[in-house]
């Protein structure tokens, strides 16, 4: 909302002059004459950041299912489709031509209309993909695993981290090791660890962007380190555990795209999350 509030400002203060100018129609002609450039830039500034706001939201919502993806973008479309008629009628009809408000205004249409068609885009295919408006998830034809599957070859989940401590810390504040869980999963072929978390990398989920790690702002995962099409999971040590135990299947949870957003600084892996490095002892 921030960087909103300050991108509206500083259209506001360009703009103004080729607003009360007649350099952007009739219509915010008016509007701008019936205020001060100090109103003037105060009202794209609210504007600027309630729009980052809703669009926030909306990017966010839109990672819950296919049909929100879908609404979101048909929303996007409809108002790059609207302003761009009223748009065109301003340069054409009233003869104000291609005054630089005019092709300001023409690129944040275009935005709007791409950032739309993209939303679209991808809640089709999912739902095509899932067979469902509910969920993003369907069957894997690289790996074979099923969306509802409770367990998994351990061999066709991926990590999505570059490395892993060797020990961790559980409810209660008692800790355990990677060394440890393994002994146990190979002394005890019916013990089992608790489900992994993992989900299937969709293409959308390349346009959320990196994020820094909450606790460490130097670490940086970015969803362009993962391959489009394979399961990931979230719980790396324990996918590592049973790897080193020589486990074959292991149990899995799918996640809903709103976790995975919200991990995905997480997504440090430097080779796809085929390998894992374990970091000594500190």
């Amino acid at each position: 909302m921030g960087l909103g509030a300050v991108a509206g400002g500083i259209y506001g203060c360009v703009s103004y002059e080729w607003a009360v100018t007649g350099q952007c129609g009739c219509d915010i002609q008016q509007a701008a004459s019936s205020m001060s450039k100090s109103e003037w830039v105060s009202m794209h500034m609210l504007l600027g950041g309630f729009t980052a706001g809703v669009a926030s939201i909306a990017v966010a919502g839109a990672t819950v299912a296919p049909w929100a993806a879908v609404a979101v973008g048909g929303v996007a479309i409809g108002i790059a489709v609207w302003d761009g008629i009223n748009l065109l009628n301003v340069v054409y009809e009233e003869g104000v031509g291609w005054t630089p408000c005019n092709i300001v205004r023409a690129a944040l249409d275009l935005s709007l209309l791409i950032f739309g068609t993209t939303n679209l885009v991808s809640g089709l295919r999912a739902w095509r993909a899932s067979g469902s408006w509910l969920k993003w998830e369907g069957t894997s034809t690289k790996t074979g695993i099923p969306s509802g599957a409770l367990r998994a070859p351990t061999k066709n989940i991926r990590y999505t981290q570059s490395s892993v401590n060797p020990a961790g810390r559980i409810e209660g504040g008692s800790t355990y090791t990677i060394e440890a869980n393994v002994a146990q999963l190979r002394n005890d072929p019916n013990f089992d660890l608790p489900p992994i978390r993992v989900f299937k990398m969709e293409t959308y989920m390349r346009e959320w962007g990196p994020m820094a790690n909450p606790k460490n702002p130097q670490l940086v995962g970015n969803p362009k380190n993962l391959e489009i099409g394979q399961i990931y999971s979230l719980d790396n040590r324990r996918l590592l555990t049973y790897r080193l135990a020589g486990r074959d299947t292991i149990p899995i949870q799918w996640v809903d795209p709103i976790e995975v957003y919200n991990w995905r600084f997480e997504f440090t892996t430097e080779n796809f999350g085929i390998t894992i490095e374990v970091l000594p002892f500190r």
